[in-house]
């Protein structure tokens, strides 16, 4: 009985997502290793205590365990936000109650937290999106991109016909021949043929270097600054990839200040997160994330009508036309690097959070 308990317990904690069974009264029977880590407590401190020390006493949680008690009937409920007396972090998660089989005095109550693991559940279909821009990109710079080349080569044959004051025209052409051709060559990001070589960095270089073009892009309209944890060990990671991804991230705050009449802010933070894993693709090992980047601003936020669909392609807060594939390019760039990437916004600014490997500690 005892070997058979054992390997329920190994399934148990091996599972991504904190999960309770708790009897009628409410106690705690049983939590698993995500569990304690969600409730940042131990198993010691937390079983045969009440549920209800845990968790907002308001909260809908304690109606749906009453119900499931009550009508033995199985309840979802999403997007709770479950800050926790013991933490105070905000949490939106998504909850499920249910009885367990056989056993008329025992409730598991499962927590997913709203967009974290979602994030990676949803890697399939991510990497279905990621097929189909790489086709895109590919048929762009074929019916496009190809076209421009030899559009701007005959506008600079033009131009070395024409006296000086003529040649604003041809200049013209070639500006806005390479100014439609910028947006097509960030498509390159999809092209699954190009294998990405990932190597030891160090972030910091990377995010000075974002937070210079910022400051030089939008001067004294907006104040940059950096909060930076000196021990953070380097990151495994493209170069020039980790720099449009940052990149994208910093001009998508700085676009949502400038219009603004509040003094706009953006800050870029580094932190280390030790313990922190997610499960892998396919559902195999679990990836070790402990480098945490945040881009913060103060802006208006983002609109709830696009938050749940904030990266996919040409979604965005900006006029008709206006809006690209900075945020896609984001999510293509955090996945082929095994992160995560997510956000919190609200009226009084949006904070993007990207979550990566570092190669000192790759299975920690």
């Amino acid at each position: 009985m005892n070997k058979e308990t054992n390997i329920y317990e190994q399934i148990l904690n091996s599972m991504i997502f904190p999960l309770i069974v708790v009897n009628q009264n409410k106690e705690v029977h049983m939590i698993n290793s995500s569990g304690e880590s969600f409730f940042q407590t131990s198993s010691k401190m937390i079983i045969g205590r009440s549920i209800m020390e845990f968790i907002p006493f308001s909260s809908p949680v304690i109606s749906l365990i009453d119900n499931c008690i009550e009508k033995e009937s199985s309840y979802y409920e999403y997007n709770i936000d479950l800050t926790t007396p013991k933490t105070g972090i905000h949490k939106d998660v998504d909850i499920q109650i249910s009885k367990i089989v056989n056993d008329s005095n025992k409730y598991q109550i499962i927590f997913l937290e709203d967009r974290y693991e979602k994030n990676f559940i949803s890697r399939n279909k991510n990497s279905e999106d990621g097929k189909a821009m790489s086709y895109l990109s590919a048929l762009l710079a074929h019916e496009i991109k190809n076209p421009l080349s030899g559009i701007r080569g005959a506008a600079q044959l033009v131009e070395k016909r024409l006296e000086s004051e003529d040649r604003e025209m041809t200049k013209l052409i070639c500006s806005e021949v390479d100014r439609i051709k910028r947006p097509i060559d960030n498509l390159g990001v999809f092209d699954s043929s190009n294998s990405l070589e990932l190597k030891s960095l160090n972030i910091h270089s990377i995010l000075r270097h974002v937070g210079e073009i910022i400051k030089n892009t939008y001067g004294d309209k907006i104040i940059v600054s950096e909060e930076f944890d000196p021990s953070i060990p380097n990151v495994l990671g493209n170069e020039d990839q980790l720099i449009q991804m940052f990149l994208n991230l910093a001009n998508n705050s700085c676009e949502a200040l400038v219009d603004t009449t509040t003094s706009g802010r953006v800050i870029i933070k580094s932190s280390y997160e030790y313990g922190y894993t997610i499960k892998g693709v396919g559902g195999k090992n679990k990836l070790s994330l402990p480098i945490k980047i945040s881009i913060i601003d103060n802006g208006p936020g983002i609109p709830q009508n696009i938050t749940s669909s904030i990266f996919q392609p040409f979604v965005s807060s900006k006029r008709t036309g206006e809006g690209g594939l900075g945020l896609t390019i984001v999510n293509k760039i955090i996945n082929d690097h095994n992160g995560i990437i997510d956000f919190e916004t609200d009226s009084g600014g949006t904070t993007f959070i990207a979550r990566l490997a570092s190669p000192r500690a790759p299975n920690e």
